[in-house]
C-alpha cells in the first residue's frame, strides 16, 4: 500500500540520488562514473554496484571505489584513488555531506505488508509477483517494497505499520464496529459516455468476465460468485472513491468569424462553460490548437491560427490566474475539419480546438 514521498527541492533530490546510490557523475571534459561507499547503509542494498547501459552494451562496476570512463565506449577503471575522487567530486560530496549533517527526512516507500489474523481467523499469506519472480509472505509483519527500490522481503515493525496504515486500519475497525459490510468484490460500472467495458478477473477459481453494467464478483473466501450490484449498494460501498475521481478529460471546439479572432455567439457561451469547468479541476492542463479555412495564403493563415489560439489562451489566463500547463499550437489551414478547395470560407474550419485534462 503506497505512502506519500516528501517534497524535496531539485538540489536536494539530485544530492539524495548521489547519497543513496553512491553514484557521482561530474560535468568534466572526461565523463566518469564512480561507485562510492554509501553514507546511509541502512537505506540501500548491501552491495554497492552499478551497471552502465549504452549502445555498446552493458558494463558493470563491481564495488565501491571502482569506476569507469564514458568517452569512447566504456573503459573500466580497476580502482579510483581517494585523491582522484576528491578532486573530481569534492564539491558534490561536500554539499551532500552538508545536507546529511542537517538531517534528511525519512524516505517513504510503497510497500505491502501481511497483517496478523483476527481472533478466530486462520493465518493467511500474501503472494507477490515481480516480473518473473514470485514471493510468498507467510508471517505477520513480513513486507515487500513495491517501488523498484528493493524487492527483498523485510519485517515491518508495529510502529511502522501503524504510522503508514493507521488511518486505514482505524477506518476498517470503525466500519466493523458499526456493522457495515466489509466484503470484498469488484464491480463493473458504465462509462460516462454510456458505453460499458469489460473486466477479467483471474485467480485460483479460473477467469471470470464481467461485461455488463453493475455486474459484480464476490471474492471472499467461501463466497466466490457473480451477482448484480444495485446502484445504491455501489454508492454506499464506493461513494468516497467515486467522489474522489478527477474530472474526465474534455474537448471543446470554438469557432470564429471570418478573417478575425472574434468568436461567434455559440462559441462565446462554450468558452464561458469551459472557464467554469476549469475551476472544478485542481491542476488543469490545456492544449490549444488554432486552425483556419482556406481563404488567404498559407503564411497568412498560419499567423491567423496562432492569433486565434493566443486569444483563447489570453481569455483563459485572465479568468484562471493559476493555470500552469497551457500549450498553444498553430496548424493554419493544414488540418481542415471540412475538406474544401482553396479560397473557400467555411466556419467549421475557422476554429480553436481546446483539449482539457
Amino acid at each position: 500500500m503506497p505512502t506519500s514521498c516528501p517534497t524535496l527541492s531539485a538540489r536536494l533530490r539530485a544530492l539524495l540520488v548521489t547519497a543513496l546510490y553512491g553514484l557521482a557523475v561530474p560535468a568534466l571534459a572526461g565523463t566518469e562514473v564512480v561507485v562510492l561507499q554509501n553514507p546511509l547503509p541502512s537505506e540501500v542494498p548491501e552491495d554497492n554496484r552499478a551497471q552502465i547501459h549504452n549502445a555498446d552494451g552493458v558494463y558493470g562496476i563491481p564495488a565501491a571505489g571502482f569506476g569507469g570512463q564514458v568517452e569512447r565506449g566504456f573503459i573500466t577503471v580497476p580502482r579510483v584513488s581517494d585523491d582522484r575522487i576528491q578532486s573530481d567530486f569534492g564539491a558534490a560530496l561536500a554539499a551532500m555531506h552538508e545536507i546529511l549533517q542537517q538531517g534528511l527526512p525519512p524516505l517513504s516507500h510503497s510497500y505491502v505488508v501481511l497483517l496478523a489474523p483476527e481472533a478466530g481467523q486462520a493465518a493467511g499469506y500474501l503472494g507477490v509477483s515481480v516480473g518473473e519472480r514470485s514471493y510468498r509472505l507467510e508471517e505477520p509483519g513480513r513486507a515487500m517494497l513495491m517501488d523498484g527500490y528493493s524487492y527483498a522481503p523485510f519485517t515491518a515493525t508495529p510502529g511502522q505499520i501503524t504510522g503508514d496504515f493507521g488511518t486505514l486500519l482505524t477506518t476498517l475497525a470503525e466500519a466493523k464496529q458499526a456493522g457495515l459490510p466489509t466484503r470484498t468484490y469488484v464491480v463493473l460500472l458504465e462509462n460516462p459516455d454510456g458505453k460499458t467495458g469489460k473486466i477479467m478477473v483471474t485467480d485460483a477459481h479460473g477467469t471470470t468476465v464481467l461485461d455488463q453494467n453493475l455486474e459484480a464478483l464476490r471474492m471472499d473466501p467461501g463466497n466466490y460468485a457473480t451477482f448484480e450490484a444495485g446502484a445504491e449498494q455501489v454508492r454506499q460501498d464506493f461513494g468516497a472513491a467515486l467522489d474522489a475521481r478527477p474530472p474526465l478529460p474534455s474537448h471543446v471546439t470554438l469557432f470564429f468569424e471570418t478573417g478575425s479572432t472574434k468568436l461567434n455567439a455559440d462559441s462565446e457561451q462554450a468558452l464561458a462553460a469551459l472557464l467554469a469547468d476549469l475551476h472544478d479541476r485542481p491542476l488543469p492542463e490545456l492544449t490549444l490548437q488554432g486552425h483556419t479555412d482556406t481563404v488567404g495564403t498559407e503564411k497568412f493563415n498560419d499567423k491567423l491560427a496562432q492569433k486565434r489560439a493566443d486569444y483563447v489562451a489570453k481569455r483563459i489566463r485572465a479568468a484562471y490566474a493559476g493555470i500552469e500547463h497551457l500549450e498553444v499550437e498553430s496548424f493554419g489551414q493544414r488540418q481542415l475539419l471540412v475538406q474544401t478547395p482553396p479560397e473557400t470560407a467555411e466556419v467549421k474550419n475557422r476554429r480553436v480546438e481546446v483539449y482539457l485534462r
